[in-house]
């Protein structure tokens, strides 16, 4: 008698060659896979949020560290307060685009299940700008609070 641990595998083989949704089916989905599975436009959009909000604490924490110094950099954590989150709704809006027309363009009404990778997208690349923005405000004030501290004098 066949081992039943091994019978649902090439069921699921067959599954997926038969209907394509079921290879996304089998496995669950994380935000790591949203990330591995965007569009190339997303991706950048993605990793420039995160990688702008690691900068934003690198600089200010230098800033902050470096006593006497404070010039350079500060520009870029306040821009990032505001660009953080425009970034984020940008590809967003874009991936929502890129949705809309690809549900216009298929001949059947997809399911929420089909449609769930794409508002996952959405919903990372919104949460990364806002993350982004939140992390460049705190920076932002905590340099906003040394510069007061040493004009001031206290």
């Amino acid at each position: 008698m066949p081992n039943p641990i091994h019978r649902p595998l090439p069921i699921a083989v067959l599954g997926a060659c038969v209907i394509p949704g079921a290879a996304m089916a089998a496995a669950p989905m994380h935000v790591g896979d949203v990330f591995v599975n965007a569009a190339v436009v997303p991706k950048l959009i993605m990793a420039a949020l995160v990688v702008s909000a690691v900068a934003a604490v690198v600089v200010a924490t230098g800033k902050l560290l470096r006593g006497e110094r404070l010039a350079g950099g500060s520009v870029f954590v306040a821009g990032l307060r505001f660009g953080g989150p425009a970034a984020g709704v940008l590809g967003a809006a874009y991936t929502l685009t890129n949705m809309a027309i690809g549900v216009a363009n298929v001949p059947y009404e997809p399911t929420l299940k089909a449609l769930a990778p794409g508002i996952a997208e959405i919903a990372v690349l919104l949460g990364l700008g806002f993350a982004a923005g939140v992390i460049a405000a705190i920076m932002n004030w905590a340099l906003e609070a040394r510069i007061d501290r040493q004009v001031l004098g206290g």
